[in-house]
């Protein structure tokens, strides 16, 4: 239950502080009971603990799945079991629909269960104005679907999700003399870039990379082949830089798509190595739903911009950042393994007596480097900005006074840009185990081009507390550490 409420509840907790009209029931067990029948993850904590009030619908099918996990012996007992729990809406199965009138029948006292239900529905429908305008206007799709102002807006998501990883001798942007450009690779020309959940989402609507870097700078010229075999000599003459296309297929990542292996296919690979062979300089695009292991690869990566799944307008964002039009600022939210073993890989780790070093009897693994291949928040820029004049408000923190992280973001270049600033603690000693890093807020900070920006960080008593081995909320008196965007090197240590 620690590790509940320390780690996988508390983006939970936070999101409801946010007020959401829904919650979604899950389809895997805790505590030995499917969450879709549990009173105690609906109710004692959903509801009672985090205070939600509205409406919790079950997952896709998960009502009747609970004869799968075995714990309802047919529909009317799965929908039974559902609704005590806390379910209001049962999603696509319809064993509410086929047995409530017998189980009230059999039990009156649910039937206040189901007014309950009844009621946040018909609230919900209110609120949203169903009852006055039960029909969307078919004859408005036009304007509400891919019109400019969503597309520019899916644009810059493009362009602000995207991950520099590496960058060996500021390989990208392409330069002024970069104008024949060889694209490479099976992801030079798909328009399949919109993710395993885009829903109702058109690939023929996506903008591809190679239509991308022609959209994006005319002057370039950009000849695209599925492999380095496919060009003839004397394109690969004339070409001053290549960009190789690479990533995992949109069907190979998201839900229901899990793999033992996550190194890029040996195809690839071989692909990347051919193109260094060339000499000519080159960088990597890869599009990927999650982090693949690279320790095999990524010594012949010069470049590496991690692009995800950018949307419809993905050529177009990604053709801007290659071109310098735009920098990337995308952080990294999952640590990137060196090898598929090495999952689940995590910067917020326990504390442990043993930590990773050379020794054999540490935690490590004995046939691979310590840590993950990119940590949790890395991601470069072109800006090279720099940060100084760190001040912090104070040695100590109290129940009445926050301290003040002070610093200033500096920016050499000609990009005009959004730095992500990432506030980690540390608690240096505690009577109970805790993560050797925490993140505790960020900020995303515009920086004017060749200027500077200052920034402003709390730190609040909330920001220490923990959830201790009796499950109450604490703080200790002691030692505790700072560190903005470096996992690393502490600027401020403080105490409580």
């Amino acid at each position: 239950m620690r590790e509940f409420f320390e780690f996988y509840g508390k983006p939970y907790e936070i999101a409801l502080q946010e007020r959401p009209k829904l919650v979604m029931s899950s389809f895997n067990s805790f505590n030995g009971v499917p969450v879709t029948a549990s009173s105690e993850m609906l109710k004692e904590i959903l509801r009672g603990q985090y205070g939600f009030e509205d409406l919790v619908i079950s997952d896709w099918g998960a009502v009747t799945e609970l004869q799968k996990h075995r714990v309802a012996r047919d529909g009317k007992e799965a929908a039974e079991l559902a609704l005590e729990a806390g379910v209001d809406i049962e999603m696509v199965s319809t064993h509410y629909l086929e047995h409530f009138e017998a189980i009230v029948a059999e039990r009156p006292e649910l039937l206040e269960d189901v007014d309950a239900a009844v009621m946040k529905v018909l609230r919900l429908k209110n609120e949203l104005g169903l009852f006055e305008n039960p029909f969307a206007d078919e004859a408005n799709e036009d304007e509400v679907i891919l019109n400019p102002v969503s597309l520019a807006l899916a644009e810059e998501a493009g362009i602000r999700s995207c991950v520099l990883l590496k960058n060996e001798n500021e390989i990208l942007p392409l330069r002024p003399e970069h104008r024949n450009i060889i694209l490479v690779g099976p992801f030079a020309r798909t328009r399949e870039l919109l993710g395993n959940w885009a829903c109702k989402g058109r690939f023929r609507d996506a903008v591809s990379l190679e239509e991308g870097l022609q959209q994006a700078d005319d002057s370039l010229s950009v000849a695209t082949f599925a492999t380095l075999e496919d060009c003839p000599k004397e394109v690969l003459d004339r070409c001053d830089y290549i960009v190789v296309a690479i990533g995992e297929y949109w069907e190979q990542s998201g839900e229901g798509h899990s793999s033992v292996k996550l190194e890029l296919e040996d195809k690839q690979k071989q692909l990347i190595q051919d193109v260094k062979k060339t000499g000519l300089p080159y960088a990597c695009v890869c599009f990927s739903g999650r982090p693949l292991a690279l320790q095999d690869i990524v010594d012949d990566m010069p470049a590496l911009l991690w692009c995800w799944y950018p949307g419809t307008r993905a050529g177009v964002a990604v053709a801007k950042l290659l071109t310098g039009q735009a920098t990337p600022t995308g952080k990294l939210t999952m640590s990137f393994p060196r090898v598929s073993a090495q999952t689940p890989i995590y910067y917020n780790e326990y504390s442990t007596g043993r930590p990773a070093n050379t020794s054999s009897y540490s935690s490590r693994y004995q046939d691979c480097e310590i840590g993950p291949l990119f940590p949790f928040g890395h991601g470069l820029t072109y800006a090279q900005a720099t940060y100084s004049d760190f001040v912090i408000s104070g040695s100590r923190i109290t129940e009445t006074e926050d301290l003040w992280v002070t610093f200033q973001i500096n920016n050499p270049s000609q990009y005009e840009y959004s730095e992500i600033v990432i506030l980690y603690i540390e608690d240096v000693v505690s009577r109970t185990v805790r993560p050797v890093r925490e993140m505790k807020a960020y900020q995303v900070v515009p920086v004017p081009a060749y200027g500077s920006a200052n920034v402003e960080m709390p730190i609040t008593l909330e920001d220490l507390r923990y959830v201790d081995a009796d499950l109450r909320k604490t703080v200790e008196p002691g030692e505790f550490r700072v560190y903005i965007n470096d996992l690393e090197h502490p600027v401020f240590a403080f105490e409580y």
